[in-house]
């Protein structure tokens, strides 16, 4: 049993994320969710904790959406324009924002209709 107190409560964590939001806005040149967490206490790893343990709390879920949004817009961004290369761009989003190669496939079935006339 883990008789551990919890440090990062709802109170302490949504303040946190919120001055995350805050200097991601402020600087453009923030491109990953590392660059965020260089002068805090605690690892990025946190940010996925926070997001699986808070996910009802609808102002955290906002804001970690916010600040994912914001990075993965200028991830494209980044890539599209050169300041980001193209293939770290397509990384950086399948390991961090669970995007994936889809293959379309049509589906769509085509039923061609032949009227057959029987002649007596």
């Amino acid at each position: 049993m883990n008789t551990k107190p919890t440090i990062y409560t709802e109170e302490k964590v949504l303040p946190e994320l919120r001055s995350m939001l805050k200097m991601l806005k402020a600087d453009p040149e923030i491109w990953f969710l590392n660059d965020l967490f260089d002068d805090k206490e605690y690892p990025v790893e946190y940010f996925s904790r926070w997001d699986k343990k808070y996910s009802k709390n609808i102002q955290i879920r906002h804001t970690i959406k916010k600040i994912r949004d914001i990075l993965v817009g200028r991830a494209l961004k980044g890539g599209a324009t050169g300041k980001l290369n193209p293939t770290m761009v397509i990384f950086h989003l399948k390991n961090n924002f669970g995007w994936r190669d889809v293959r379309e496939v049509d589906k769509t079935l085509r039923i061609s209709r032949v009227i057959v006339k029987i002649e007596k």
